[in-house]
């Protein structure tokens, strides 16, 4: 504590200063500093925790649309046959086709001539069958079923389509069955 000499008139008037001492001051400052640390250290966590969560959601959300994408393109097609690339090549009406082909760490999806969309379930097998037999290439596919893994888990996709006699006896005709 420290007086100072005040001067009003005559009198002379000691006043006190109030302040802080150095080791007040440091003692603040480490525990402020602690305080900050404490709470960069739970928004790191928390981040890391979103972005985990944010690309577990992203990986679960593209094979379900890719699930959903094959489902519905089977269903419209006319017929499925097996590509020069061993991926699968999906007539609609003879006016659209969509071919999927399987990649490494990838399956690929382009329909007519739009950009490629891209889903990252890495296919470890891939079964293309007719009539309970492996498809030839340029041959026709009723039954598709392809094992993988996303983000390191097990993933099974099972696809069958039925034809019409009319795609069945075109197929016998031209020799592709």
């Amino acid at each position: 504590m420290k007086y100072v000499e005040m001067t009003k008139g005559r009198k002379i008037y000691k006043k006190r200063l109030n302040g802080l001492t150095l080791v007040e001051l440091i003692v603040t400052m480490i525990i402020s500093s602690l305080v900050v640390l404490m709470a960069f250290t739970c928004y790191q966590i928390t981040h890391k925790q979103y972005q985990d969560y944010r690309n577990i959601n992203n990986n679960v959300t593209q094979a379900t649309l890719l699930n959903m994408l094959l489902t519905r393109d089977i269903l419209l097609s006319d017929k499925i046959t097996k590509g020069h690339d061993g991926g699968l090549l999906i007539e609609v009406n003879d006016s659209s086709s969509v071919s999927y082909t399987f990649v490494s760490g990838y399956i690929l999806r382009q329909k007519d001539n739009n950009p490629t969309d891209t889903f990252p379930v890495n296919s470890a097998t891939v079964s293309e069958q007719f009539a309970g037999n492996d498809a030839e290439e340029g041959g026709l596919i009723d039954n598709i079923s392809i094992e993988g893994k996303v983000l390191g888990e097990n993933v099974f996709f099972h696809f069958n389509k039925e034809y019409g006699a009319d795609i069945l006896m075109e197929m016998k005709n031209t020799k592709s069955w």
